[in-house]
């Protein structure tokens, strides 16, 4: 198989065997490079995670503190969100209507007689 020092001008000039061998190059490089961009990854997040929890006390001292104060919050109920929720969705529609209708009613006919919409018909 030759495919050391070989130009060719496009991949349709290569034998079936010569675009597996390059394609098991390519799989290979991004198999090797995930690895690599995987390992750098831990070793930065472990070394972050070394210096917030073993080098600065404070950090894990205000973790500690934001634990106690978040269960002292009084948190809504399911019945709560639920009609909240559905406050929100109500006066979106009511909007969305109004906004609709002021449209069809008032800023249709002035931008037709101005001419910048034309009329339908």
């Amino acid at each position: 198989m030759k495919t050391e020092g070989v130009c060719v001008e496009s991949v349709d000039e290569l034998t079936d065997e010569e675009k597996k061998y390059w394609k098991r190059i390519a799989t290979s490089y991004y198999i090797v490079l995930d690895v690599i961009v995987l390992g750098i990854v831990g070793l930065v997040g472990g070394l972050l995670g070394y210096y917030f929890i073993g080098v600065k006390p404070k950090f894990v001292d205000f973790l500690i503190a934001t634990e106690g104060e978040m269960k002292k919050v009084n948190w809504s109920t399911r019945r709560e969100i639920m009609g909240s929720t559905w406050v929100v969705i109500g006066l979106t529609v009511v909007v969305a209507v109004l906004i609709t209708v002021m449209d069809y009613m008032v800023y249709s006919p002035i931008f037709r007689a101005i001419g910048v919409l034309e009329s339908g018909g």
